[in-house]
């Protein structure tokens, strides 16, 4: 992690992994299918270039500087015509980059500094960086064994490249896909006694939460606006559910089979628009072009336990996990007056200023709401410490998530204007570009 900024430098050791991976399979591309001084010495421009990049940015990889290093003696043997870069041996070279490639991850494996670490400066969680390191020690020991196999057949060329271009699709599965089933969203997990559970419009819990959550609006006194009865209110709730359909994701906090709390996430998709856009009556399209959005909503906590902050801070590790493998950068939500403190206190603010009058707007069940915003990107890249000692997630944030959140968010964004980073985005700059849209639907 990092502190949000607007320098593409800081951003920019997220590339060297795949830059380093890249120049790799290139480099033994050019050892293993061609031959002579100039294909070595295009090595080492290469591998130069690579090194240039690392130390301008402070990073030192031992694998990269030693690669350096082989290319050049390799170059100087073959100009100087050495015996064992003679015509009928080149190509050979490839097993000796693949025995010295396995010693030295090998090496910083047991010393306990895979050598993908150095790329990222010492950041990330270790154990990726260890399982990339284990996926590439695997490839480089069954290549050089399959390159000394298969010798003097071709294969002993074709079988070692193949397995390193797995490897290499493999490490960014890794990285931007998937790493196990242990770091995939929990749909039910417990916190502090309470039990947080995902639940769909077939469950059996669905009419439970409609019910639940019109209970919460209906016999609160804090409540403004509200004319309708606890049966009406649910039957809207459960309508508007339906109607978004699979875009709507619901979690109920349970106390022993008892449901004492709830939210609803609606998910981005392309070209659908949000209720909250509806009833503010203005797009958010200039803001979707940012980033991705969820609308957070139904919050609702008994009064019993509004002050039990396992459940705000469970419901909150379920809305966070959702949003990180959504990849989402803006939340915003429809806050019921009695509930905008709940929002305040997970760090939302007003999405329009309190003179505005869309900041009062009035559901389709009666009561009224805020416009809330909150730009979850910029929490995540303020600092890896700052959600989990604001929420108490230091225990069960989901570490690789949040990981494969922000490289995703930087290749993505890296190389767009900065004004164009969503991390960058403060609640003046979202209500800035919300009137921009007002006044070119005004102009048009």
């Amino acid at each position: 992690m990092t502190l949000a900024t607007n320098n593409r430098k800081e951003y920019f050791p997220i590339f060297f992994m795949f830059l380093s991976l890249a120049n790799m399979l290139l480099c033994l591309a050019f050892i293993s299918f061609t031959e002579g001084f100039l294909v070595y010495m295009l090595c080492v421009i290469a591998y130069g270039c690579l090194v240039f990049l690392e130390i301008s940015h402070g990073i030192k990889s031992p694998v990269t500087l030693s690669l350096l290093c082989i290319y050049t003696v390799f170059m100087f043997l073959s100009l100087f015509d050495f015996e064992l870069f003679d015509f009928e041996l080149n190509g050979y070279a490839g097993i000796i980059v693949f025995a010295w490639l396995s010693m030295s991850i090998l090496l910083l494996l047991i010393l306990g500094r895979p050598f993908t670490i150095f790329y990222s400066k010492g950041k990330g969680m270790k154990a990726l960086h260890v399982a990339n390191s284990a996926v590439w020690l695997s490839a480089f020991l069954l290549s050089l064994l399959s390159s000394l196999y298969f010798i003097p057949d071709e294969l002993f060329i074709i079988i070692p490249y193949i397995i390193c271009c797995f490897a290499g699709c493999l490490t960014l599965f890794l990285n931007l896909v998937w790493f196990g089933s242990k770091y995939i969203p929990q749909k039910v997990f417990s916190r502090g006694g309470f039990t947080f559970r995902h639940i769909s419009h077939l469950s059996k819990d669905f009419d439970i939460f409609c019910s639940f959550f019109a209970q919460q609006m209906v016999n609160d006194p804090t409540a403004k606006g509200i004319t309708l009865g606890h049966e009406s209110v649910t039957r809207l709730v459960k309508r508007s559910e339906l109607e978004l359909g699979s875009r709507s994701k619901i979690i109920c906090v349970f106390n022993g089979e008892k449901i004492i709390g709830c939210v609803r996430c609606i998910l981005h998709q392309h070209n659908a628009i949000f209720p909250l856009e509806e009833n503010v009556k203005q797009s958010f399209s200039s803001l979707k072009q940012v980033g991705k959005f969820m609308q957070i909503g139904r919050l609702a906590v008994d009064a019993k336990f509004r002050e039990r902050p396992d459940v705000l801070s469970g419901l909150f590790k379920s809305i966070t996990d959702l949003a990180l493998k959504k990849d989402v950068h803006f939340f915003v939500g429809d806050a019921a007056k009695n509930r905008l403190s709940l929002y305040f206190k997970l760090g939302f603010n007003m999405l329009f200023p309190r003179n505005d009058p869309r900041s009062t707007i009035l559901l389709n069940y009666g009561v009224e709401c805020t416009p809330v915003f909150l730009n979850f990107a910029q929490l995540i890249f303020e600092s890896k410490n700052k959600i989990h000692e604001k929420y108490g997630l230091s225990e069960s944030v989901n570490r690789y998530l949040v990981e494969r959140w922000y490289k995703r968010a930087v290749l993505k964004n890296h190389f767009r204007s900065i004004s164009r980073w969503p991390w960058l985005y403060g609640i003046d700059d979202v209500r800035k570009l919300l009137q921009n849209d007002i006044q070119e639907m005004t102009h048009a």
